[in-house]
């Protein structure tokens, strides 16, 4: 049940393969790999009492038809799966018997040629909203950005506002106390001028 991307790949004689020596092997990253095992439910490898993965050849020769499906004939992940899945409940099929899926428009054009006018007007609809969004985005940073400028000024203003309403108390308490200086002066100027006069 090799597929002709294993074949071309010499597995060595082991029972286990860590994840590093996996990546070695099918040339795939070892992040790729665990990405691969949260999409691929046929994908788990064992894990050893540390916690480290631990592949079996089954699980590289599968890495190697994921790889093919994936980056040789283009198929997206969930494409992928639904291969892997049919080639589980046909075990005759080889890659080279996999085709591509077809895009909806093709799959429309076989049913209906209306649904394939309806579908391009869709998708010039959707390039129109993308850039009508596109636009908005622009208008949008930039509106961010006079926002953040006139937030900016206003603190500036409210600081000296700050700054001035501290600078006049000081101020009202020195005439405060000129006031009352002066108050005192007029007091005894008066009361020495009453002495004088009498």
């Amino acid at each position: 049940m090799a597929s002709e991307a294993s074949t071309e790949v010499k597995i060595p004689d082991k029972v286990f393969f860590r994840i590093g020596e996996v990546g070695t092997l099918t040339g795939v990253k070892p992040y790729v790999l665990r990405y691969w095992e949260t999409e691929f439910r046929h994908l788990r490898p064992r894990k050893s009492k540390s916690g480290q993965r631990l592949y079996r050849k089954p699980d590289i020769e599968l890495i190697l038809r994921i790889k093919e499906l994936l980056w040789a004939r283009k198929f997206t992940i969930a494409g992928a799966r639904t291969e892997l899945s049919r080639r589980k409940t046909s075990p005759s099929a080889s890659l080279d018997d996999i085709k591509p899926l077809e895009s909806p428009a093709e799959a429309a054009a076989k049913v209906d040629p209306k649904l394939t006018r309806k579908i391009d007007e869709l998708e010039v609809t959707t390039k129109e909203l993308e850039e009508q969004n596109r636009t908005a985005e622009v208008k949008s940073r930039r509106a961010n950005a006079r926002a953040e400028v006139a937030e900016k000024r206003a603190a500036r203003a409210e600081k000296r506002v700050d700054e001035l309403m501290t600078l006049s108390q000081r101020q009202g308490q020195d005439l405060r106390t000129v006031r009352d200086s002066l108050r005192l002066l007029r007091a005894s100027v008066h009361q020495y001028l009453d002495k004088n006069q009498r």
